[in-house]
C-alpha cells in the first residue's frame, strides 16, 4: 500500500456530506444491481453474513454466556481483560467480533451504518482502503479502549463504570463504520463539518441516549483513525483515478 501520488486524481465531491445512495455510482448516477455490488464487496459480504448470523444464531449476551450459542459469541466477543490475561485471544476477537450482536437495536444502528457510510467509502475509495479502516479502527479501538480501562482500574479500582465495563464483552460493527465515516468526511466538501456532526451525535448518543463511556469512547477513536489515516490514504480529498477506474469500469 502506497500514498497516492499527485497525478491522475480526481477532485473531491462537492458535497457537505458525500454518501451514496446504495444503488448509486461514485458520481451518482444509478447504476445495475450487479454493479453495486461490485463496487461494494466488503460491504455486501458483511450485511449478507451479519444477517445469516442473526437468523440462524441470534444475539449474544455481553455478560452471560450460560448456553452454547451465548459461549460461542462471547468467545469471539472482545474482552477487555483479555489484553493482559489472553492477549492471543484478544488479538483474535478483532476478526471475530464485528460480526456478531448483542441487541436488535445495535444490529439495527449497525445495518444502517454500514448501508449509509461503508457502502458510501467503498464506492468511493475502494474495497482495500474500507478493509483497512474498518479493520484498523476495530484494532485501534479496541486496543486503546482495552488499555484504558484495565490502567483504570488500576489507578481506580473502585470507579463504577470502568468495572462494568471490563466484565463485559464487546462486539458489532459500529466501531468499523465510524472508521469509515473518517475516511468519508475527506471527500466532503469542509471535512470538519461531517467529523463535527459525527461528534455531536455521539454527544447526544452518550449524554442523552445513555450510551455507556466505553462505548463513546470506542466510536470516537475509531472516528480518529479513520480521519487520520484518511490524511495518507487521500491527501486533499483525492483518490488516484486508476483506483476509480477499477471500481467502475471505463466511461467513454
Amino acid at each position: 500500500m502506497t500514498r497516492p501520488s499527485s497525478q491522475n486524481m480526481m477532485a473531491r465531491s462537492e458535497r457537505l456530506f458525500p454518501v451514496l445512495w446504495p444503488w448509486n455510482d461514485a458520481d451518482s448516477c444509478r447504476s445495475s444491481f450487479t454493479e453495486s455490488l461490485r463496487t461494494r464487496p466488503f460491504t455486501s459480504f458483511y450485511l449478507f453474513a451479519t444477517f445469516c448470523i442473526l437468523t440462524v444464531i441470534g444475539l449474544g449476551d455481553p455478560r452471560l454466556c450460560d448456553t452454547s450459542v451465548k459461549a460461542l459469541i462471547c468467545s469471539a466477543a472482545i474482552w477487555p481483560s483479555e489484553l493482559f490475561t489472553a492477549p492471543h485471544e484478544f488479538v483474535l476477537s478483532w476478526f471475530t467480533a464485528p460480526w456478531f450482536m448483542h441487541a436488535f437495536d445495535q444490529a439495527i444502528f449497525c445495518i444502517v451504518g454500514f448501508l449509509i457510510f461503508t457502502q458510501s467509502y467503498e464506492c468511493r475509495a475502494g474495497t482495500k482502503n474500507a478493509i483497512i479502516l474498518c479493520l484498523g479502527g476495530t484494532i485501534a479501538a479496541a486496543t486503546v479502549v482495552s488499555l484504558g480501562l484495565n490502567l483504570g482500574h488500576m489507578f481506580s479500582p473502585d470507579t463504577e463504570w470502568i468495572n462494568n465495563s471490563l466484565s463485559r464483552s464487546w462486539m458489532g460493527g459500529s466501531v468499523a463504520f465510524y472508521a469509515t465515516i473518517g475516511g468519508l468526511a475527506h471527500f466532503a466538501r469542509t471535512p470538519w463539518l461531517m467529523i463535527g456532526c459525527t461528534v455531536l451525535f455521539e454527544t447526544w448518543n452518550h449524554f442523552l441516549n445513555g450510551i455507556s463511556t466505553a462505548t463513546g469512547s470506542a466510536h470516537m477513536v475509531g472516528l480518529a483513525f479513520g480521519f487520520l489515516i484518511g490524511i495518507w490514504l487521500h491527501p486533499n480529498g483525492i483518490i488516484p483515478m486508476n483506483e476509480e477506474k477499477n471500481l467502475n469500469g471505463d466511461r467513454e
